[in-house]
């Protein structure tokens, strides 16, 4: 009897690892940002855009995802890092972190943001012989934002540092329209009330010229509305991302 379950379970783990594929994803997304923030003034009114005060560029971001999948489960590790740079002179007055940076003094910006995100979702329901995939996205972010402001003309200079944790809930969806051509398009966010709201989309396609190796290409968005009363912090990431795929 033992040596029947024992049989049982082992074929049932080979079963489960025959059907398991590992893929290891990279992206480069060339964004563009949009976005403002309050932090550390006194003023309630002192708000800065990041682009038009600050003249912070367009990042170039990689995006590296680890990915785990059943025929029903789809489990995903992601990293990102953006790298927020600007340098000219402030056309106003604003207020960073208690610190009085004057019109038309050179502004030195320097702000990095980590982000990190476990996606798990399941196909709840397929049709057409699988060739249509629909079903629930959970997901769990981390953001690390280490930011700083420098007028060195002034003897200014500023830091702010905050750690930002957050789940989102939405779908997910494939469309298979051929063995080597996969359409797909996922969507999760959280009104998150007085902490902000927090939300990504993103859709295109995936396309195998060879077994195991995937072109990937398509549109993302991606949103942080942060809210630490009385300061607050949004940023918003836009554009196409081209990548490559390896699956074992």
């Amino acid at each position: 009897m033992r040596l029947a379950l024992l049989f049982l379970g082992a074929s049932g783990l080979i079963g489960y690892a025959q059907s398991l594929q590992v893929e290891f994803e990279g992206r480069y997304w060339p964004t563009t940002l949009s976005g403002n923030a309050k932090i550390g003034a006194a003023d309630l009114n002192t708000t800065f855009d990041l682009k038009k005060d600050l003249g912070v560029g367009n990042p170039q971001v990689g995006d590296f995802r680890f990915t785990l999948r059943t025929k029903n489960n789809r489990l995903q590790f992601g990293y990102e890092h953006f790298a927020l740079d600007g340098d000219q002179p402030v056309t106003r007055t604003i207020e960073f972190k208690g610190q009085i940076y004057t019109a038309g003094s050179q502004v030195i910006t320097d702000a990095r943001i980590n982000h990190i995100v476990l996606r798990w979702n399941y196909w709840a329901v397929h049709a057409a012989g699988r060739r249509f995939l629909l079903g629930p996205l959970l997901e769990g972010h981390g953001l690390w934002w280490n930011a700083s402001l420098s007028a060195p003309a002034l003897a200014l200079a500023g830091t702010d540092k905050r750690t930002i944790g957050y789940p989102a809930a939405g779908l997910a969806a494939e469309v298979v329209a051929h063995k080597r051509l996969i359409f797909f398009a996922q969507g999760a966010g959280i009104p998150a009330g007085s902490y902000g709201t927090f939300y990504g989309y993103e859709a295109g396609a995936r396309v195998s010229p060879v077994s195991h190796l995937f072109a990937v290409a398509g549109y993302r968005v991606f949103d942080v509305n942060a809210k630490f009363s009385p300061d607050y912090a949004r940023v918003h990431f836009i554009g196409p991302f081209v990548g490559g795929i390896v699956r074992f």
